[in-house]
């Protein structure tokens, strides 16, 4: 048999229960519903058997708008599937409906539900003509995520929609604000019960039992108007000749009545009868062959069509007969029936129905009811023969939800079954489960990666165990050396997992600086990935492969590299993922470089949105750290503080990595720094500084951000000695790019310094570097010393062996937000803040012991301090100094 590829919309759960002949008519009802039509949102609630479906049916039959009926049962939990028989109830109304969020949902990898169901608002803001969409037993809803898609739903819900909702419990949302707006019409279970003229419309014209006033008020008020209880009241009455002491037996609560009126209904059935109906209340659905292989027989077809002429709780699921259910409450009461006195049937009645749906190649059936009878064995088998893909985000909550119902020993012993658990759970970002999924199942490395064998099949989960490592702690040494065990052991064929543990491999020494590695080990990993056509993992390591070329410093080529990537991906349909995030940031950044801010701004926004889809930290940092950038620049703002609130809570469930912490202190510390916040950011840079008494790769951003604090805090030494530590690692790993951002900052520092002649030999040599790539905001976000060393070479003053064109330079100098001020005015925006405070207190004729003591500084930072200022200001004493002081206004 050939693999089933996935579970299509059930047509039966579409389609409203038909219309009984023999209603008993509720005006009352019907006319609070017709006097609700204005409101956006109708719940009817009540325990099973009081009709809420039955009145909803009705009513819809006397209404002129369209309805669209979706009927949910258990399988319905997951969101995806959800919004899905949403659309598709709605393409049944109006041909083209939903055609926006169609192919979105049908993509290999959708967007997550809540981009969805905006796009699925939108679609039915544009429906041709009002309707209603009816969700029947949305009891059966555990999800929290969908009570959160419905809230979102009917808080924006369309004038073109109204919504009905039926349930046995009030839904698990908040309607207040709808209650406040009169937007909300209710109907319960008080409402739904049987008066006492409706339950002898029913009994006496419906039933025909001709029961006296005085039976049909003690039935009406034992039921307590309960219109199943009545309903089986009735068949039970059919069958006794003193109808009075039956009507005098009903005692008790509805749960009472119901298993003694069940009773009763049974024992009046044949036997051929009595066996079919508590045999296939196991079935989820009914069809004549069906019941015929469950029960042996071969007139199922003959008994369903007398169940349902008799009034025996069968509802047909379509308009030719052939598929039925039964009502809720009958089939959990024949259940119950079974469950106690034949409970050994039931694991052998869903066997055999488990063998009848996989010999009608109805394969994710049949794994239900494998699982019901909980025959695990015959449950992985089958699971094993459905075609997985893990960029089909259905297919991979049914086998979470598959996996998690059989036991883990034997999980345990399926190495497929157990990976694909992984994948499945992996991909929707549910980090902390891998992991403690992992533990229960004996795979759970050392803290410190040993030469000790492992077992063959855990080199399969090592792999994903570095994956995890790298989106949530950024630990990319315990990367490798968990990627390095498991390509030690993997067979040659596993081209999928050998492909991700090379990526993770690439991506760690990408993390490392070492980039040239980095390359080979990517290109390796995507040539494997790419045999299975796995392309969202693939999108993955191709974001990382674009960072690398990035870091080479050819950015036209990473340029061209990431656009292949995206427009691949959009042909894909997986550009909603949040794996597509980083194939928009990184273009966002180099946007950004090129001085391009609103395209940058669009770019690194969006792939912030797709981030913050997930739960990877490495990429939520990755985003954070580029919305910094544009707050710095163009003093971005929109809730950037709640960015950084968000990833520290996601970091939290992790056990707040110290890799991911100081990340967010140092982009923390920047904006301070930036906001004018000097001594915070300072205080950072000595206690991380402190902490760390080795400069590596691994944290570069967190030491470039130490740099700028001292350059910024009059450190000027210590600054210097770490930007030369930062410019030979990136020249020992040829990283292009480090190495030209690190030169802008010794620019800068150098002009601080008064080192004009160096400032402008370093600068010489980057305009050459950069201008083949157009290199811009690396200069301008140096900001007024760079601006002014421009200024010089502009003016002709530079040393080049290959001048830059005047174009470039002017692009460079033009990007800068303030054009320069004159010479006279430029003098003290070069002073520090630190060499402006002893300029004053040399103006107050303070000693250099005086001066030494109020600024807690020693002798030799003053005089070197004081030979600074001296060199700016192109004076050489106190009395020439504070002079210019006065003439430029420092004074």
């Amino acid at each position: 048999m050939g693999k089933e590829t996935g579970r299509p919309i059930l047509a039966t759960k579409l389609f409203s229960p038909p219309l009984r002949g023999d209603l008993v008519m509720r005006p009352r009802l019907l006319k609070q519903l017709n006097d609700s039509q204005d409101q956006r949102l109708i719940f009817v609630t009540a325990p099973a058997g009081f009709g809420k479906t039955t009145l909803v049916t009705s009513w819809l039959a006397q209404q002129p708008k369209k309805a669209a009926w979706v009927s949910l049962d258990n399988y319905d939990n997951d969101p995806h599937l959800f919004l899905s028989y949403i659309v598709a109830a709605m393409q049944r109304l109006e041909t083209g409906a939903c055609s926006t969020v169609v192919p979105l949902l049908e993509s290999p990898e959708p967007p997550i539900p809540q981009i969805l169901l905006t796009y699925l608002i939108n679609d039915l803001a544009c429906l041709q003509e009002p309707c209603i969409l009816v969700l029947d037993d949305y009891h059966v809803v555990k999800s929290a995520e969908i009570h959160g898609l419905v809230d979102f739903l009917v808080d924006r819900i369309p004038n073109t929609l109204q919504i009905v909702i039926t349930s046995r419990v009030t839904p698990a949302f908040s309607v207040s604000r709808l209650r406040a707006q009169n937007q909300l019409a209710e109907i319960n279970a008080f409402d739904l019960r049987f008066n006492f003229e409706e339950s002898r419309q029913f009994l006496n014209e419906l039933m025909h039992l001709h029961l006296s006033e005085s039976d049909i008020a003690i039935l009406e008020q034992k039921t307590e108007g309960w219109v199943t209880g009545l309903q089986l009241a009735a068949l039970g009455l059919k069958e006794q000749q003193i109808g009075s002491d039956f009507i005098q037996k009903l005692t008790g609560e509805d749960r009472f009545i119901s298993d003694y009126l069940i009773e009763e209904v049974l024992a009046h059935q044949p036997a051929e009868v009595r066996e079919f109906l508590v045999k296939t209340a196991v079935l989820k659905r009914l069809t004549a062959p069906l019941c015929n292989a469950l029960l042996g027989i071969n007139n199922s077809q003959s008994i369903l069509l007398n169940l349902e002429k008799n009034n025996l709780f069968l509802i047909p699921l379509d308009n030719h007969r052939e598929w039925y259910r039964y009502h809720h409450l009958f089939d959990e009461l024949l259940l119950s029936r079974l469950e106690l006195k034949s409970p050994e049937q039931i694991p052998i009645l869903n066997q055999k129905a488990s063998d009848w749906h996989q010999e009608n190649g109805l394969t994710l059936d049949a794994i239900e009811y494998a699982l019901e009878a909980q025959n695990y064995e015959k449950a992985i088998s089958l699971i094993q023969n459905v075609s997985f893909s893990i960029q089909d985000s259905r297919r991979r909550t049914s086998f979470i939800r598959w996996t998690e119902q059989i036991p883990t020993e034997l999980v345990q012993k399926s190495t497929f079954l157990w990976i694909q658990y992984i994948l499945a759970e992996f991909y929707h970002s549910n980090f902390n489960k891998v992991s403690d999924f992992l533990e229960r199942i004996g795979v759970n490395p050392p803290e410190k990666i040993t030469d000790e064998p492992i077992p063959p099949d855990h080199a399969f989960a090592y792999p994903l165990l570095a994956a995890l490592t790298l989106h949530t702690t950024l630990d990319a040494n315990r990367v490798k050396a968990l990627n390095r065990k498991a390509l030690a052991i993997l067979p040659r064929s596993a081209d999928l997992m050998r492909g991700i543990a090379w990526g993770h491999f690439g991506s760690a020494c990408l993390a490392l600086g070492d980039i040239e590695s980095a390359y080979a080990y990517l290109t390796d990993a995507l040539n494997l990935i790419e045999k299975d056509d796995a392309w969202s993992v693939s999108l993955v390591f191709y974001s990382y492969l674009g960072e690398v070329i990035v870091a080479r410093g050819e950015l036209e080529l990473a340029a061209a590299k990431f656009q292949e990537i995206r427009s691949e991906g959009e042909a894909r349909g997986l550009h909603k993922g949040n794996t597509f995030s980083q194939i928009l940031l990184g273009p966002g950044l180099l946007h950004y470089e090129w001085n391009e801010l609103e395209i940058a701004e669009n770019l690194i926004i969006e792939g912030n949105r797709l981030a913050e889809t997930s739960t990877s930290i490495d990429r939520l940092l990755f985003g954070l750290g580029a919305l910094v950038k544009l707050k710095i620049c163009c003093d971005y703002a929109k809730h950037i503080d709640d960015k950084f609130m968000y990833i520290e809570k996601v970091a939290e469930t992790y056990g707040s990595p110290p890799l991911v912490m100081e990340r967010l202190a140092a982009l923390q510390a920047r904006l301070d720094l930036h906001e004018g916040k000097q001594q915070e950011a300072l205080m950072w840079a000595e206690a991380f500084v402190r902490s760390h008494p080795e400069v590596t790769a691994l944290q570069q951003i967190e030491w470039m951000i130490v740099a700028r604090i001292w350059m910024a805090c009059g450190k000027e030494s210590e600054c210097m000695q770490l930007l030369q530590m930062l410019q030979s690692l990136a020249r020992e790993d040829n990283r292009v790019r480090d190495q030209i951002k690190l030169s802008a900052m010794q620019i800068n520092l150098f002009v601080q310094l008064g080192e004009m002649e160096l400032a402008l030999s370093q600068l010489c040599n980057l305009l050459e570097q950069t201008e083949s790539e157009s290199y811009i905001r690396t200069f301008v976000d140096e900001g007024e010393n760079m601006q002014r060393v421009l200024q010089i070479v502009w003016d002709g003053n530079g040393r080049f062996t290959t001048p830059p064109s005047s174009a470039y330079l002017k692009k460079i100098l033009d990007a800068f937000p303030n054009q320069l001020q004159p010479a006279k005015e430029i003098i003290p925006s070069l002073l520090t803040p630190r060499e402006t405070e002893i300029l004053q207190l040399l103006s107050q004729g303070l000693s250099y012991a005086q001066m030494t003591q109020a600024l807690t500084i020693t002798d030799n930072t003053l005089k070197t301090h004081i030979k600074r200022i001296y060199s700016k200001l192109d004076v050489h004493n106190r009395v020439q100094a504070v002079l210019a002081a006065q003439e430029t206004g420092l004074l």
